[in-house]
């Protein structure tokens, strides 16, 4: 299972995700994450990183994973699914994912990036804050994980979006 784990996460990790500024992706908490761009913009954007419309939804996965707040603003912007579950599975094992739990659960990027994806993820107007992840034992939400881990600022922010 690790070996695929590992196989998909680096294909995702192909995708081109250089640096677009949208809204600055400071820690700043009083920041707005409303949109600043039109999703024609956005759009335009991506296409121009060579994302296609049928890549939004794998390439914010990737931007997730990685901590790319700018493109996951932007991702968002254009229309990708936020809930989509990317499965993952082999013989002995299989899980799925969404963005917003990826991001938490990742450890492949810097705490205050991962933050900001959060916040930018949570403040999507159809994301679900009441994701699983599956651990080693059973399966758990993404509160419980963020609180288990020592989270406590993103478990306030999924608090607040609704996530129980």
């Amino acid at each position: 299972m690790k070996k695929t784990l590992h196989t998909l996460l680096l294909a995702l990790l192909i995708i081109p995700t250089t640096g677009i500024s949208l809204v600055s992706c400071s820690d700043d908490a009083s920041e707005s994450v409303s949109p600043q761009i039109s999703r024609k913009e956005a759009r335009a954007q991506l296409k121009k990183k060579g994302i296609k419309k049928k890549q939004y939804d794998d390439a914010l996965f990737s931007a997730a994973l990685k901590g790319d707040c700018d493109l996951v603003q932007l991702l968002i912007i254009a229309g990708a699914d936020v809930n989509k579950r990317h499965v993952l599975s082999s013989e002995e094992y299989s899980t799925s994912r969404t963005p917003l739990s990826i991001a938490i659960s990742s450890g492949s990027s810097s705490p205050s990036a991962k933050r900001m994806v959060v916040k930018y993820l949570l403040a999507a107007p159809d994301i679900n804050p009441n994701v699983t992840i599956d651990t080693e034992n059973d399966s758990i939400s993404i509160l419980e994980f963020a609180e288990r881990q020592g989270m406590t600022e993103i478990a306030d922010m999924l608090r607040a979006a609704g996530a129980k």
